[in-house]
């Protein structure tokens, strides 16, 4: 995969909004990808705002998907109010336990939920609260792959603003 431990590359450095998901399968065995939000950016690969995701030689890879079916290690989207979802891809060499950690949220507000889907176990975890998830994988293709997990951005209900008091 691509090292993103490095940093940022400066084009993105100036966005505050951004999303960093890792998957781990042990201290040594880790990749990244990281989403920034733009408000011009498209949804679709585009050569002048993402990064294509190469598969290396490692244990794991992960990346994120862009709208047309694109694996990217960094991916720039407009932020939508409305919510979205992000389509991530994990592959793995080996039949354990992983984790998908949410190493940054920078910029989100907080009235906006961070969610981790896993479709295949038909779970959903609130990744500002935990943070990381664990998970196995087998020779079944749908534990792995494009399908099995998602980011969710929406706007938390609960948090919304709401009228306490009201005089005339």
């Amino acid at each position: 995969g691509v090292n993103l431990m490095m940093g940022t590359p400066a084009g993105l450095a100036a966005n505050n909004q951004s999303l960093r998901l890792q998957l781990a399968m042990d201290t040594i065995n880790k990749d990244d990808t990281f989403i920034s939000f733009k408000p011009n950016a498209k949804t679709t690969r585009d050569i002048m705002e993402d990064v294509p995701y190469l598969q290396g030689s490692g244990k794991v890879s992960l990346a994120s998907i862009s709208s047309d079916n694109y694996p990217l290690a960094i991916n720039a989207l407009p932020f939508n109010n409305q919510g979205q979802t992000i389509h991530v891809r994990i592959n793995m060499k080996a039949a354990v336990t992983y984790k998908l950690n949410m190493t940054e949220i920078n910029g989100i507000a907080k009235f906006f939920d961070v969610l981790l889907a896993d479709n295949y176990a038909k779970d959903t975890i609130d990744m500002r609260k935990q943070g990381s998830y664990s998970f196995n994988v087998s020779a079944d293709t749908s534990t792995y792959g494009a399908n099995r997990f998602s980011i969710i951005l929406r706007q938390n209900p609960a948090c919304a603003y709401q009228l306490l008091d009201f005089n005339a």
